[in-house]
């Protein structure tokens, strides 16, 4: 279990640099920032963008044979948020990332992504 806690922090420090370079502004987590936050499931709040929730989730999609579903995972009525999810599956005793991806509105891409 603990490394699973483990492996999970790692992987917010790894989405909270790439959100910085992302925004070009400072990043913290919800856990550092607000307790009201990181209890509505909300993993990162970014300074220089109102209105923005980002959850990550490390998720081992496949193990013993059967496929987990991300549906039950995902607040979908929620159009202001975004999912960085990573992927595994469980090889012999081992996790092996199999994919790391962002789920997010259509209307919410375009208007924070503008060219």
């Amino acid at each position: 279990m603990a490394n699973n806690r483990r492996r999970g922090h790692r992987f917010e420090r790894f989405i909270r640099k790439i959100l910085e370079e992302v925004f070009g502004c400072d990043v913290s987590t919800s856990r550092y920032a607000s307790k009201k936050t990181d209890d509505a499931g909300i993993d990162f709040v970014i300074d220089c963008q109102e209105n923005l929730e980002i959850q990550t989730k490390t998720l081992c999609i496949k193990t013993k044979g059967k496929t987990i579903s991300l549906l039950p995972f995902l607040k979908l009525e929620k159009n202001n948020r975004i999912y960085i999810i990573r992927l595994t599956e469980k090889r012999t005793k081992r996790f092996i990332t199999t994919a790391d991806v962002v789920i997010m509105d259509l209307e919410l891409f375009k208007k924070h992504f503008k060219p």
